[in-house]
């Protein structure tokens, strides 16, 4: 794993090469290599922010198969006021035979609490989605609380399937020094992928001083 990365002031630029051999299963081995680009800026009454990346992943090590598939992600963000307003629209590529896969990332935060996508379909993945989250209410144990909201819509990368919708809600509370609760939901509408899933999570957070 390589990921060196340059920073000055509220940007940062990075670069990565993730060669991953899977000794269990060849077809899994890739390697991907990209670049991305985050940063800030403030505005007159609120902070604009971006994340730009373009990645490409071929086959890697022993695998038998050969592809080459590319990756890409946009999300401007703007704050004002307290809420923070951003767009996405991330790109998983497929051939209808094999897509892009993420191995060492951590799935659930990524295309929908549903976890519909775990791993991508294999005509690919386009995840265009809005979002929405803040803080709201007084101060309570050093926090407040806070709210997020988000749509995306699901479709295939070749082919032009469309896969699904989903909402995603969650709401966090502070509830004493250390401790917080959330409750987390995700409904997930299917259209020509799966099936309808709807999810709750109820939570309680303990952190301790180190």
């Amino acid at each position: 794993l390589f990921n060196p990365a340059w920073k000055r002031g509220t940007q940062q630029l990075a670069g990565y090469a993730y060669l991953h051999r899977d000794r269990d299963v060849a077809t899994a081995s890739t390697a991907t290599i990209g670049v991305r680009w985050n940063g800030s800026r403030p505005l007159s009454s609120g902070n604009l922010a971006w994340t730009l990346e373009a990645a490409r992943q071929r086959d890697h090590a022993d695998n038998p198969l050969r592809f080459s598939h590319a990756y890409w992600l946009v999300e401007p963000a703007i704050t004002w006021r307290g809420i923070t307003a951003r767009a996405g629209w991330e790109h998983l590529g497929g051939n209808g035979a094999h897509a892009l896969q993420t191995p060492l990332a951590t799935l659930h935060a990524f295309n929908g609490w549903a976890d519909k996508f775990l791993v991508t379909p294999a005509s690919g993945l386009e995840d265009r989605y809005l979002g929405l989250g803040g803080n709201v209410g007084r101060e309570r144990a050093g926090s407040r609380a806070n709210w997020q909201l988000a749509w995306h819509d699901y479709r295939a990368d070749r082919g032009g399937l469309r896969y699904g919708s989903e909402w995603n809600a969650s709401v966090s509370i502070p509830l004493a020094k250390g401790f917080g609760a959330m409750i987390k939901v995700a409904d997930y509408r299917a259209a020509g992928f799966g099936r309808d899933t709807r999810k709750v999570w109820l939570q309680l957070d303990y952190k301790g001083r180190r």
